[in-house]
């Protein structure tokens, strides 16, 4: 270790003015780079190069260098599973005691970022290094270990990365305090001090897309155009209430494109109906609108969750009157106030549109009934949202098998397999067994071909899991799908077994894939 990183670092953290560096100690934003290849990288100072084409290998001694490289791997990354940090928010980290786990949750959008040092001498010392990012520093991934794990996630399938025993990680709980990372208070800006003792040091930066949210108020037209190249699904409430107030469950809109659920988070409920009169005068559709219990005045949260990532939503929200800076749309979860709120009242009674379209997918909104002080709360009307998901039709194909068996086993009558709906499938015995005195239907997750005379084929796998659904020879089976959206386009074998006094007979196969129409 040479004396200008000893004396730096001795000085990490301390609150001391460093003789040599500023290590640890806050320091005026640079002004951006525009000619840095690095997407979302905007500008860097000190002995730094960002990488404008990634090397085969980073591995040890395959890409040397007197200065610190920055290299972009994975950007505007929708993570499946939740991606676990060494480090997370403002702070100073020069020790394994200084480190504040973190962690992002599956469905955010990031980018990340290695920063990766293997110098050619081990006594130079490229100085304090300065980045900063265009999003937010989320976090850092600073440990070996933690290195090794998320390469499959966030690194790039063309580039080799160094393998155990290989020690990677940055150094932070030794005597010497080989190593010290800053993140600053507005969580975009990183300054590091990089000194290898054995082999090479390398983090990577993990980054969130800040929230850039277009507001369109009173302007359905504009949000429309926004949302294009979406699917835009509308609830209108209507198929939900009659004409009074009743509560709703939440789950009524599972069929829908992304699978809405309603979820009321501030306890009053979840209502469906025609306001008092004195509140809306003249509602153009009295059964369609959506409130939390209006008693005694229709204020509260309610949550819509999806179960694939949307980017923009908006509803009709009616009677916003002094409460309007507390009505509105939130992407901060839980927060007191909406994200986007009206710019002013917009009269006793009145029917007044409110959209957003953010950059970055989300999977759930919180709804504000007027939350703050109020004096009748509001309502919603058509609360619209776009996707990309699409739906998948259900269907049923028949196999009879080899050799065949009758082709008894006839599709849903009223219903194919979807989710949320009584699928009905019925064994006709017009030909087959007239005088059957059970069906039964089996529903298995393997398809097979098994001769079994005299039976007929198994066409389901017996030795996986099975279901049976027993009914009267002749009388649909009743099948109720789950309203799962998980189930969508899940594929199952189906197939039916009629029985007499003296014999058993199998029929077609009905393999089946779960959909949303």
């Amino acid at each position: 270790m040479n004396i200008f990183s000893t004396i730096a670092l001795a000085s990490a953290c301390t609150g001391l003015t460093p003789t040599l560096m500023q290590d640890c100690i806050p320091f005026e934003p640079l002004a951006s780079n525009p000619e840095l290849c690095v997407s979302g990288l905007l500008s860097v100072a000190g002995a730094v190069s960002p990488v404008c084409l990634p090397p085969p290998s980073i591995e040890q001694d395959q890409y040397e260098g007197y200065s610190v490289r920055v290299i972009e791997e994975r950007t505007d990354l929708l993570l499946e599973a939740p991606l676990l940090l060494d480090a997370a928010g403002a702070g100073c980290f020069d020790t394994d005691a200084d480190l504040i786990p973190g962690k992002i949750g599956a469905g955010e959008i990031v980018s990340s970022y290695l920063v990766h040092y293997d110098p050619v001498d081990l006594d130079s010392w490229p100085g304090s290094i300065h980045l900063t990012f265009e999003g937010e520093v989320a976090g850092l991934i600073l440990t070996t270990s933690r290195l090794d794990a998320t390469d499959s996630v966030l690194g790039l399938a063309e580039v080799a990365y160094p393998i155990a025993p290989s020690q990677r990680g940055l150094e932070l709980n030794t005597s010497a305090q080989e190593d010290a990372v800053w993140i600053s208070e507005d969580l975009h800006t990183l300054e590091l001090s990089l000194s290898v003792v054995q082999e090479l040091d390398q983090l990577r930066v993990v980054t969130t897309a800040a929230a850039q949210l277009t507001v369109y108020e009173n302007d359905p037209s504009g949000w429309l155009i926004a949302t294009a190249g979406s699917s835009v699904v509308t609830l209108d409430f209507d198929n939900v209430a009659g004409s009074t107030s009743v509560p709703i469950v939440g789950n009524e809109f599972l069929a829908e494109l992304s699978c809405p659920i309603l979820t009321d988070t501030s306890g009053n409920g979840i209502f469906v109906g025609n306001p008092a009169p004195g509140q809306v005068p003249n509602p153009p559709s009295p059964p369609n609108m959506l409130s939390p219990a209006c008693t005694p005045s229709c204020e509260g949260v309610i949550r819509v969750s999806f179960s694939e990532p949307v980017r923009a939503v908006s509803a009709i929200f009616i009677d916003v009157e002094a409460d309007f800076a507390s009505t509105g749309l939130g992407l901060s979860l839980g927060a007191a106030l909406p994200d986007v709120a009206f710019s002013s009242p917009q009269g006793q009674g009145t029917f007044s549109f409110l959209g957003v379209v953010s950059i970055v997918p989300f999977t759930a909104v919180d709804i504000h009934f007027a939350t703050g002080a109020n004096i009748d709360g509001v309502l919603i009307d058509d609360l619209a949202y776009a996707t990309t998901a699409t739906h998948l039709l259900a269907s049923e194909t028949i196999r009879q098998g080899v050799p065949p068996n009758p082709a008894a086993l006839s599709p849903g009558q009223t219903s194919g397999p979807v989710i949320g709906a009584m699928w009905d499938p019925v064994i006709d015995h017009t030909t087959f067994m007239p005088g059957a005195l059970v069906d039964v239907l089996a529903l298995g997750v393997g398809p097979v071909n098994i001769p079994a005379p005299p039976l007929g084929t198994l066409l389901c796998d017996p030795a996986g899991p099975l279901q049976l659904v027993q009914s009267a020879a002749g009388i649909p089976f009743s099948v109720l799908v789950p309203s799962d959206c998980s189930l969508v386009g899940v594929t199952l074998c189906t197939q039916g077994v009629s029985i007499n006094a003296t014999a058993i007979a199998l029929t077609n196969g009905l393999d089946i894939t779960i959909g949303t129409f």
